[in-house]
C-alpha cells in the first residue's frame, strides 16, 4: 500500500486520487497511475477512462477543474437568477396590472444593481469554494441500465457540510431562511442519483465535457473525458426513453 505524498493517507493500489485529501497520486519509484490503469474487475475502480467493471456497471472518477470549467458556478447563477425573476415578477404583479411602469422601471434599475452584486458574490464565493476543494471538485460516477449516480469523494463530502453548516448558521443570524435553506442544501446534497426512466431532458456541452441529465426532481451533471464523452452520451440517451 502507498501513502498520499500531500495528507499522508493511506492510498489503495490503483487509485489515481486520494480519497482523503483529494490530490493526485504518484507512488514514489513507480510510473505515474494514469498509466497503470486497474482491471475491469476492481470495484474501487478511481481511473478517469469509463470502465465496466465486474458488477455490470460502468466506473470512472472525474476531477472537474473549477477553474477553467464553469458549469457548477453557471449552473448555481441561473438556479438564482430564475428564484430571483420569481420573486421581482410577484413583487412588480400590481404594477403590471396597473400599468404603472413609471415605478416598474424605477424598481427595474434597483433590480439590475442587485443582480450585478449578487454576480460578484456569486463568484466571490465560488472562488472560495473551489480554494477549499483545491480547485477540483472530484466525483465517482457509477452507470448502470437504470440509474447513474455521481458521488463526490469522502474528504469532498466533509468539506460541502463544513461550507452548508457555515451557511446556515450565517442565516439563521441574519433571519434569512433562504440563506438556511441553501446552507441545508449544499450540506446535504453531496450526491446525485438520476433514475432514467424519469428523465425528461438531456443536454450535451462537449467543449466542457459536461452532460445534464434532468429529471423533475433531480438535475444531474455528468463529467467526462473527450474521448468517453460520446459513449457516456450515447449509453444515457439510450437508457432515457423520455428524455428530449
Amino acid at each position: 500500500m502507498s501513502f498520499c505524498s500531500n495528507c499522508g493517507a493511506p492510498v489503495a493500489d490503483g487509485a489515481r486520487f486520494c480519497a482523503s485529501c483529494g490530490a493526485p497520486v504518484q507512488p514514489a519509484g513507480s510510473a505515474p497511475a494514469s498509466s497503470v490503469p486497474p482491471t475491469t474487475s476492481d470495484l474501487d475502480y478511481d481511473g478517469m477512462e469509463v470502465k465496466l467493471c465486474s458488477d455490470g456497471k460502468y466506473h470512472w472518477t472525474y476531477p472537474l477543474n473549477m477553474y477553467k470549467n464553469p458549469s457548477i458556478f453557471l449552473t448555481v447563477c441561473k438556479i438564482f437568477g430564475i428564484l430571483g425573476g420569481i420573486m421581482f415578477i410577484l413583487l412588480n404583479f400590481s404594477l403590471f396590472t396597473n400599468g404603472d411602469w413609471e415605478t416598474f422601471f424605477g424598481n427595474l434599475k434597483y433590480w439590475g444593481i442587485a443582480v450585478l452584486v449578487f454576480l460578484a458574490i456569486a463568484l466571490l464565493s465560488y472562488l472560495i469554494v473551489a480554494g477549499m476543494y483545491h480547485g477540483k471538485y472530484i466525483v465517482r460516477f457509477t452507470m448502470d441500465e437504470e440509474r447513474l449516480l455521481h458521488d463526490q469523494i469522502p474528504a469532498q463530502k466533509k468539506n460541502a457540510r463544513i461550507i452548508g453548516g457555515a451557511l446556515a448558521g450565517a442565516g439563521v443570524l441574519t433571519k434569512s431562511p433562504g440563506r438556511t435553506g441553501q446552507g441545508a442544501m449544499v450540506a446535504v446534497h453531496t450526491s446525485l442519483e438520476s433514475n432514467f426512466a424519469n428523465v425528461k431532458r438531456i443536454k450535451a456541452y462537449r467543449g466542457f465535457g459536461t452532460i445534464k441529465v434532468n429529471a423533475p426532481f433531480s438535475k444531474n451533471q455528468v463529467y467526462t473525458t473527450r474521448e468517453d464523452f460520446d459513449f457516456v452520451l450515447d449509453y444515457i440517451r439510450k437508457h432515457c426513453p423520455k428524455a428530449k
